[in-house]
């Protein structure tokens, strides 16, 4: 069997594709299921119960299984269980890995667009398959979750065009409407430790990326920066990274605030590339900056 998994604690870019792609996969007579590692982000659960969508993956997997990895392009953020030699296919939007070159029998699908649900979106359309609705809103989510209602400089032609395609197939579903309903809620942190740990990248070099969506960001940081660098000086000790980054997203008004602890040559690199002032251990940008951003300048 074929297994559709996401690094841990997906965000709903790594949910849409693995519940969309399922039911291609399926309709394509693929053997196949999609297994979530960890827990959802707080907007897939989000979405879900908004529109009533009920996540139904497998609970276990055989040791043998072989698997397609979607946003996720290594072994460093995958299941631990998963043999290398096991994983088929990677399909990701960007490559800030050094190591795809261990996934030795993976075929490598990793094209540079804003979301990776666009390349789902696409792989629909080149087969010539409708998108069931439930496929469609996660797809939708997704592109807009990850381009930031498509203003991040990541986003694409293909990315602005597979956002209008599933408009246009579910118009009475599918509108920005919701997804300022969506960001708005998403904003609402009861628990500001669990919200970063949940979200946390690794990357080469033993840096950490965790990254946070929301509105009002100068207001959160200033309210909350004693508890932010308590935080990041816990990860840096937990994983014994060398430098550990919070990315804080205004996601309506459109700029970052990014704290860094430890020595950052991302940050540095990032200070120097887009002419920002450092004001102690953060900087302010003037425009959307993303984690995979970040990581790709150091």
């Amino acid at each position: 069997m074929i297994i559709l998994t996401s690094y841990k604690n997906p965000d709903i870019d790594g949910i849409a594709g693995m519940y969309a792609l399922a039911e291609l996969y399926k309709q394509l007579n693929i053997n196949c299921e999609y297994y979530i590692f960890g827990k959802p982000q707080f907007e897939v659960d989000i979405v879900c119960r908004k529109y009533d969508i009920r996540l139904e993956g497998i609970k276990e997997f055989h040791i043998d299984d072989k698997f397609v990895l979607l946003d996720c392009n290594d072994l460093i953020n995958a299941n631990k269980r998963i043999k290398s030699k096991n994983i088929i296919e990677v399909i990701d939007h960007h490559n800030t890995s050094t190591k795809t070159s261990e996934l030795i029998n993976a075929k490598l699908s990793i094209e540079q667009v804003g979301a990776m649900a666009t390349l789902i979106v696409e792989k629909y359309i080149q087969n010539n398959f409708q998108i069931s609705e439930k496929s469609a809103i996660l797809l939708y989510h997704a592109i807009a979750s990850n381009t930031i209602n498509l203003k991040a400089q990541v986003t694409t032609n293909r990315d602005k065009q597979a956002f209008k395609y599933l408009e246009k197939l579910y118009p009475t579903v599918l509108s920005r409407k919701n997804i300022c309903e969506v960001f708005a809620k998403k904003s609402i942190i009861k628990n500001i430790e669990r919200t970063i740990l949940s979200d946390l990248k690794v990357y080469d070099d033993n840096l950490i990326i965790g990254q946070l969506e929301i509105t009002d960001i100068e207001n959160f940081v200033n309210s909350n920066k004693n508890e932010l660098l308590r935080i990041m000086n816990q990860i840096k000790e937990t994983y014994n990274a060398k430098s550990v980054i919070l990315n804080i997203i205004d996601i309506l008004k459109g700029y970052n605030i990014i704290m860094f602890s430890g020595d950052n040559m991302a940050v540095k690199n990032l200070i120097v590339k887009s002419n920002l002032k450092q004001t102690g251990n953060s900087i302010k940008t003037n425009q959307i900056v993303l984690r995979k951003d970040i990581a790709l300048t150091k």
